[in-house]
């Protein structure tokens, strides 16, 4: 794991002041570039974040969207987080991210910032899953998922969204950590992205009536307050 401090933005806004991320992920984003044009320091999300910001200044009225699947859903997480917590007005808030198959990137600390982000309007977080799909039930000992997650089904089945509240009752939470675990998973080892293709054309009808915006704003999904 990597052991790192909290965004200044978040400090004093959750308990402790680090976080603690998969190591691999987190060091794939944080790593030196090693772009000869740019700092020998630079990282690169350093790289990323320049590059977003001259796009910004030309186009103000762009909002900020990233995505992935797999290792890519889950770097958009982590760059998500980091992205919402860049003060200021250097990059229009909300950060979206809508990402496939991620695994989990983060402690519950993650989870805790995630959602100080989310109900300060700064980020929003949408994960869509295959039923069952391996690749999201990992890692697992002190890793948490955040952000809202949205499951497609075989067949007739339609799509079951989820969010996971901190007033959650103990059976939601026990049926959420059940339906993203190993246990319950059917192991992905070619990770195709066809089925996700297919899924999202079968639900399309259905995915299309989700507005990401007023999911965060009905209460009773999130339990905000």
């Amino acid at each position: 794991k990597a052991h790192t401090p909290l965004p200044s933005s978040l400090k004093g806004k959750i308990n402790g002041d680090k976080i603690w991320f998969h190591a691999g992920f987190y060091d794939y984003l944080f790593d030196k570039a090693y772009n000869p044009n740019e700092d020998e320091n630079m990282t690169n999300y350093d790289s990323l974040l320049v590059q977003l910001s001259l796009v910004m200044q030309k186009f103000p009225s762009y909002k900020v969207y990233t995505t992935g699947h797999s290792l890519g859903g889950a770097l958009s997480s982590i760059a998500a987080l980091f992205l919402a917590s860049t003060p200021g007005a250097l990059l229009p808030k909300p950060i979206t991210c809508i990402n496939f198959a991620s695994p989990r990137v983060g402690d519950h600390k993650f989870l805790d910032a995630v959602q100080v982000l989310e109900q300060n309007g700064a980020l929003r977080l949408l994960r869509i899953v295959n039923e069952n799909d391996s690749l999201a039930t990992v890692p697992t000992v002190n890793y948490n998922h955040a952000g809202f997650q949205l499951v497609l089904f075989e067949g007739n089945h339609d799509p079951k969204l989820t969010y996971p509240k901190l007033q959650d009752t103990f059976m939601n939470r026990f049926s959420r950590a059940y339906q993203n675990s190993s246990l319950n998973a059917t192991w992905n080892f070619t990770y195709n992205q066809r089925e996700y293709r297919e899924r999202i054309e079968k639900d399309r009808e259905s995915l299309e009536k989700y507005d990401l915006n007023h999911m965060y704003d009905n209460k009773d999904l999130t339990g905000f307050t």
